[in-house]
């Protein structure tokens, strides 16, 4: 059962998010570990919820840790990575050879 300490909207370079804190029990596949048996393992997690510009979709960003007593700095931490999340295309960077051409351009073409 998750246990939901947080709830609120804050203001991100990309626009607003709804973001939610809580604890939750996750399973854990025993092949990670190299052993037989499925476990789980209780995280907390923050999630952000951002709307997409122009479109009537969502993305939804989570991060977990184990670490509770590390609550204050994880929180700080998803932050900077929701922070960094933008929905603008980047800018085509012109004579940098045709592969980075190309990989530029496919980038952008999902923003179009």
């Amino acid at each position: 059962m998750d246990t939901v300490y947080h709830r609120g909207i804050v203001e991100l370079p990309a626009g607003l998010a709804a973001v939610v804190v809580s604890d939750t029990v996750i399973p854990v596949p025993g092949v990670f570990f190299g052993v037989p048996e499925n476990g789980a393992t209780e995280v907390l997690s923050v999630s952000f919820h951002m709307a997409f510009p122009r479109l009537p979709k969502a993305v939804v960003v989570t991060l977990s840790t184990e670490e509770f007593q590390a609550q204050e700095e994880f929180l700080e931490l998803a932050t900077v990575v929701a922070g960094g999340i933008s929905f603008t295309a980047p800018q085509l960077q012109q004579g940098l050879g045709p592969l980075a051409d190309e990989k530029t351009a496919a980038a952008a073409s999902p923003f179009g």
